[in-house]
């Protein structure tokens, strides 16, 4: 089994990606523009994974975010878990390349998850203005084009190359 495959190895990334998020990004990105790195972490990982263990790393780091952060615990929690799961479900139908496709995945993953977390947010009656949310998001999801990439080149994390042998001249 692989390193990364490990739910260990899940918290340890999760637990990093939030001290670099809290205390060094808040430095160089104004509020609402900085990039989440828990949700590159997790198109990444459930890139490489089964539909149920990219839906257990979502709602592993989802949970995490959600108890360091302290507010409405169980949001990241369940939109992250949408998140793994759609996207490891999704790499099943998809060519395994190491750039255009996790990101082409991270960016449509911001998106929906920026819309999901605050159409929550709305039901749990607490107030976000919309243009709060529609103003960063295509910067978000661009920066999560660049960063799911750059995390799986930096991580070491490989594509496994397949073949479908009943439409390959092979």
């Amino acid at each position: 089994m692989r390193w990364h495959s490990r739910a260990w190895a899940w918290v340890g990334l999760a637990v990093a990606a939030l001290v670099v998020e809290t205390s060094l990004w808040t430095f160089f990105f104004p509020p609402g523009y900085a990039p989440d790195l828990i949700l590159a972490l997790v198109v990444i990982l459930s890139f490489y994974e089964t539909p149920r263990r990219g839906l257990w790393l979502g709602a592993v780091m989802g949970l995490i975010q959600d108890v360091w952060v302290g507010r409405l615990i169980g949001l990241h929690a369940v939109t992250l878990a949408a998140v793994g799961g759609g996207v490891a479900y999704l790499q099943r139908r998809l060519v395994h390349d190491r750039l255009f496709v996790p990101g082409l995945l991270a960016g449509v993953a911001t998106g929906v998850a920026g819309l999901a977390e605050a159409a929550l947010m709305h039901l749990a009656a607490v107030p976000i203005p919309w243009n709060a949310v529609l103003g960063p998001l295509a910067y978000r999801m661009l920066t999560a084009m660049l960063l799911a990439p750059a995390l799986g080149e930096i991580l070491g994390i490989k594509a496994v190359p397949r073949i479908d042998y009943r439409r390959s001249r092979l």
